[in-house]
């Protein structure tokens, strides 16, 4: 279920103040349209009603696409990953009598992440049925190939069948590395007896645990 909630910002520029509406949690099956305001980033964007400004406005988001089976709680602030896990166990023990464990074995995907690129990467990869860890991995060997300062890389969908991982730093690509589906699959069978744990933080912080231990 989609629910909202208000904070009142006040114009960095003109010093208007206005409602913002704030999604604590979307449901994409019942709302696609939500999911597609998410992914270009307009549900964390403040616009002033007088003077058009725009800012970036973060805040902590449950994401479910029942269609999907994903499951992905967003927080804006990383020091609360561990709560929000906590919190998302409660409650769906609390309305559902259902476990995580439970949501596994019924073919979802539960993630949590403090990164919006993140968050938005991993609904993509989910819509084009590809496991965000294979992700995470090309990400690793991409990154120990190329001696490059970045921010992050992220997984982008030029076009249908346009795969490809770039790197950012600040608002610049400064690399990129485009994929097949072919490539990919090639990866997922070499790597498929290795990738039985689920976790539910898949970022370079997992992947590097993958090739080290």
């Amino acid at each position: 279920m989609t629910k909202i909630s208000t904070q009142v910002l006040i114009c960095p520029n003109c010093q208007t103040k206005t409602t913002f509406k704030k999604y604590d949690s979307i449901n994409a099956t019942l709302e696609p349209k939500l999911k597609e305001q998410l992914l270009t980033g307009e549900l964390f964007t403040f616009t002033c009603p007088d003077c058009q400004t725009k800012a970036t406005v973060l805040y902590d988001l449950l994401y479910t696409d029942v269609k999907q089976k994903l499951l992905i709680q967003y927080v804006a602030d990383e020091k609360n990953l561990a709560q929000a896990r906590q919190n998302i166990s409660q409650a769906l023990l609390a309305a559902h009598q259902l476990s995580d464990q439970d949501l596994l074995a019924d073919g979802y995907e539960i993630r949590y992440t403090a990164d919006p690129g993140a968050l938005r990467e991993k609904i993509m990869l989910r819509d084009e049925k590809i496991d965000d860890r294979i992700v995470e991995l090309m990400k690793y060997i991409l990154l120990t190939q190329q001696e490059i300062d970045y921010d992050q890389v992220l997984f982008e969908r030029k076009a249908p069948g346009q795969l490809e991982l770039v790197a950012t730093k600040g608002d610049q690509i400064i690399a990129n590395a485009p994929f097949s589906y072919d490539f990919y699959n090639e990866l997922n069978k070499m790597f498929a007896s290795h990738l039985k744990e689920r976790p539910s933080n898949v970022d370079q912080t997992y992947a590097r645990k993958f090739y080290t231990n």
